[in-house]
């Protein structure tokens, strides 16, 4: 079958770059994360969503009926594509402005279905796993809010700087979270 990515695409622009006013020897350039699609049989390469310079992207995961689950961190007003803007007003422990962690699925044509995000938590997203029957969608956030309330109306006290949690994969919504310390990876069995 096909493979999906997500990739970080940077170009190089035409003024010099700068740090604190100086000059630091290169081009400005500008990144945005995408997923890709590399064909199974030869590994050709196709546009498959194009996410926007917001976005940070890590985790891609894909189910049997092709649908595609990505995840990571975004600023500011997000336009994740069909119609599904996110807002983050989310702060840093200095007061300026953070990011928040959000999944999002998008059908086998790149077409956004659902954002999963808290709007105003300052997180960034830990690990994502899909069952192989596509039933289990669950995840990993770590954070420094607290409480925590997430899409679908769970809430839980965030004592230990991270959650665990488990989505409906149809809708985004939160199925339930627990708060657990020191966590690096989650993996959904059937």
């Amino acid at each position: 079958g096909d493979i999906i990515a997500s990739v970080l695409t940077c170009i190089v622009g035409t003024e010099p770059e700068t740090s604190f006013g100086q000059p630091t020897g290169r081009m400005a350039s500008e990144c945005a994360w995408n997923l890709r699609k590399f064909a199974g049989a030869d590994g050709a390469q196709s546009a498959f969503v194009d996410l926007p310079a917001t976005v940070w992207a890590g985790e891609v995961r894909v189910d049997n009926n092709n649908n595609v689950y990505t995840g990571g961190s975004y600023t500011g007003t997000t336009d994740f594509g069909n119609g599904i803007v996110k807002t983050t007003t989310a702060m840093d422990s200095r007061g300026n402005p953070g990011s928040s962690f959000f999944v999002a699925k998008y059908n086998s044509a790149g077409v956004a279905q659902w954002v999963s995000t808290s709007e105003t938590l300052y997180s960034s997203l830990g690990d994502l796993d899909l069952n192989d029957d596509g039933s289990t969608l669950a995840y990993i956030v770590s954070t420094s809010g607290n409480p925590v309330t997430l899409q679908g109306g769970v809430t839980l006290s965030n004592e230990h700087g991270g959650f665990v949690g488990r989505l409906d994969p149809a809708t985004g919504n939160a199925l339930w979270a627990t708060s657990m310390p020191g966590m690096r990876g989650v993996e959904s069995t059937e």
